[in-house]
């Protein structure tokens, strides 16, 4: 997001990112490659995470066969301390990092989560648990500011 800010100027007049440009913006960079590439791509990375979803670009990538790997599922370790997203984790007895590799792979991304932990690796590969429907769309339409 820092990246496309500077690049693309996507500041509102409060000075907040405007996420749903920034999603236009990932969308129209897609179909640039896409309409102008020899080989398509098989695979891009998107910063995805509860409160960060740009399903548009999400469900684009999918209609064109491109896997969607979402960075930062944590929100580069944001969210361990969000108290919504810790009260769903709760509820479904797995930790924060769980509920978020979990709900990346529910909305069909693919999570890098990034540990050195050799305990934390290993959690984050038990992932065996179902996010119902009504907390998958609770979760998806979160509003996090993690970058405040």
């Amino acid at each position: 997001y820092q990246k496309m800010i500077k690049e693309y100027g996507f500041i509102s007049i409060d000075g907040t990112l405007s996420e749903k440009e920034i999603h236009k913006k990932i969308v129209s960079n897609v179909k640039n490659i896409l309409d102008n590439c020899e080989i398509k791509p098989h695979v891009t990375q998107i910063c995805i995470f509860i409160g960060n979803t740009p399903q548009d670009a999400i469900d684009y990538c999918n209609d064109n066969g491109i896997l969607v790997e979402a960075y930062s599922p944590i929100a580069t370790g944001r969210l361990l301390n969000n108290k919504i997203v810790e009260e769903m984790a709760n509820k479904y007895n797995v930790s924060i990092a769980q509920l978020c590799i979990k709900y990346c792979l529910d909305i069909n991304t693919l999570p890098l989560p990034k540990s050195k932990t050799p305990s934390h690796i290993l959690e984050n590969t038990k992932v065996d648990f179902e996010i119902n429907k009504e907390d998958l769309e609770k979760l998806r339409n979160l509003s996090i500011n993690v970058w405040a």
